[in-house]
């Protein structure tokens, strides 16, 4: 018996530590990091505080070893998938990638939402491994174009929104529902191999140069000082997160006194709402206007995934926020911005269907193919950049051709 009146088995130790990680990412995935303590994570683990100290020497380390262990169980499947021709590794990617989200939920939703809260050195090394299991999916589309198996105009742009929308699985998949894992495999392997258009030159067509609606900047949304309160409130929730975040520290920066922060934006959840319904209202807004378009099925779909991807550009910070501090929300305000986000999706899927009725889309479940189409786009928030090689635009234009047609060559 422990200080504390923890009774402990004796353990190896390998099996302690994963007893900690494990209380830990149930922890983490419920609360986030800032909001769990260390008290919290021994007593989940049946352990003193004490005891945990003796296998990790701090909070940030036992986030790291879970980012760690995720990276390892990845890679470890990645690699079995080696072997083949380019087609029959590609499916075998996808398919290991989605049991691998389906059985580690819990563990991507951690290593995706709470790596800000690592230092610098850390996440450096864990980019590396990330970038290792990146390179692996993106050898065997390569390998398939030079084999002319495969038609990609851009491999690295096709990369990160396939494993973009694997990994985005974490958010919508519940297990014993709908569809199993397999199922939606099957689906994903089929969708981006042989594409979402019967005919390849319905997307040849579409013309993506048509002038869009514009989207709004954040100052033509909402009026001063209230815009620069949201402008520093976001980038802050982006980078340190909900909890991770103090008023006081909104107040210093925006040089204001905590009264005064108060007076202007209410309780910290009230902006983070105001965050959400930013995003939520102005996609909506511009889907709303392009669904009501007097043009073929395939042009409005690839207007609004060019439209989506201009939103990520103009509104990167607030969707990096939406995406990751939602589960933040009070209950009421969660309800609301679900019933938002649910529109905003239902637009997507109705065009889908839509095309699907018309016959110029596959009959894939047209939910599933919206929920793979907005996790490729909304993936852009973790690796797009502003001064990149490639405007929003132009990525957008190459997921849309991606979705469209697949990677298989058709002869």
């Amino acid at each position: 018996m422990e200080s504390g009146g923890v009774r402990q088995e004796r353990i190896a130790p390998e099996r302690r530590r994963a007893t900690i990680l494990d209380a830990a990412v149930d922890l983490f995935e419920e609360r986030g990091f800032n909001a769990t303590t260390t008290a919290e994570i021994a007593c989940a683990a049946g352990i003193t505080k004490r005891t945990l100290y003796r296998y990790m020497g701090s909070k940030e380390q036992i986030l790291f070893e879970i980012h760690e262990r995720f990276l390892d169980r990845a890679l470890a499947e990645a690699l079995t998938t080696r072997s083949g021709s380019s087609v029959e590794q590609f499916a075998a990617v996808v398919r290991r990638h989605v049991n691998v989200v389906a059985r580690y939920q819990k563990e991507i939703r951690v290593t995706f939402e709470e790596m800000k809260h690592l230092s610098s050195q850390r996440r450096d090394k864990l980019v590396q491994r990330r970038d290792e299991y990146e390179s692996i999916v993106r050898e065997v589309l390569e390998s398939g174009v030079r084999h002319r198996s495969f038609d990609v105009p851009d491999v690295v742009v096709a990369t990160k929104a396939i494993l973009g929308a694997l990994n985005d699985m974490y958010r919508w998949y519940r297990p014993a529902q709908e569809f199993e894992p397999d199922e939606i495999a099957d689906l994903i392997i089929r969708l981006f191999s042989e594409g979402l258009t019967t005919d390849r030159s319905l997307s040849d067509e579409c013309d993506v140069a048509v002038r869009l609606p514009d989207v709004r900047a954040l100052e033509e949304i909402v009026s001063e000082p209230m815009a620069g309160i949201m402008r520093a409130v976001t980038d802050l929730f982006s980078r340190k997160g909900y909890h991770g975040t103090t008023t006081r520290e909104l107040a210093e920066k925006l040089n204001l006194t905590k009264g005064a922060l108060y007076y202007h934006i209410g309780h910290k959840g009230d902006v983070l709402f105001r965050t959400h319904q930013l995003v939520t209202e102005e996609g909506i807004r511009i889907l709303s206007q392009l669904s009501n378009e007097d043009l073929p099925t395939p042009h409005v779909l690839t207007r609004m995934i060019v439209s989506h991807a201009r939103v990520m550009h103009v509104h990167r910070a607030a969707i990096a926020v939406f995406l990751d501090e939602m589960r933040h929300l009070s209950p009421d305000y969660m309800s609301r911005i679900v019933e938002r986000r649910d529109a905003y999706t239902a637009l997507l899927e109705g065009i889908i269907a839509q095309g699907q009725r018309l016959e110029e889309f596959r009959p894939l479940d047209p939910h599933l193919v919206t929920l793979v189409l907005l996790g490729m786009l909304n993936s852009m928030y973790r690796w797009y950049r502003p001064d990149g090689p490639l405007p929003a635009e132009q990525i957008g234009a190459i997921m849309t051709r991606l979705l469209f047609c697949g990677v298989l060559r058709r002869t």
